[in-house]
């Protein structure tokens, strides 16, 4: 899950988001990613790649909604990782891997 929503980071293709800037099809540093990402999964890429940076506002707005359709961060799984100690008793599982996510990013 981590690592498809991390290339989804750097890699948003196509998707349209308040605060993003426009796409950037020439940049030698996204031609880099683009490699990066068909080498880790083991896939060429079918289309070219429509990339957008987002400011930090974007950026919670965009992990928060792929998070929401995560099953693993539902409320089971939350009480499970308190029960286990691995998170806070008050902690939100989902609110807490959106925070993680985000700090993760470079240069936001």
């Amino acid at each position: 899950m981590v690592v498809r929503l991390l290339a989804g980071l750097s890699l948003l293709s196509g998707a349209t988001l308040a605060g993003a800037q426009p796409a950037v099809n020439s940049d030698p540093e996204i031609a880099t990613l683009a490699k990066a990402a068909e080498t880790a999964r083991g896939l060429k890429l079918l289309q070219p790649l429509i990339v957008r940076r987002l400011d930090r506002a974007a950026l919670g707005v965009f992990l928060k909604r792929e998070l929401r359709s995560e099953p693993t961060l539902g409320p089971d799984y939350g009480d499970v990782y308190r029960l286990l100690g691995v998170i806070d008793q008050r902690a939100d599982l989902r609110t807490l891997m959106t925070d993680v996510l985000g700090d993760q990013v470079l240069g936001v």
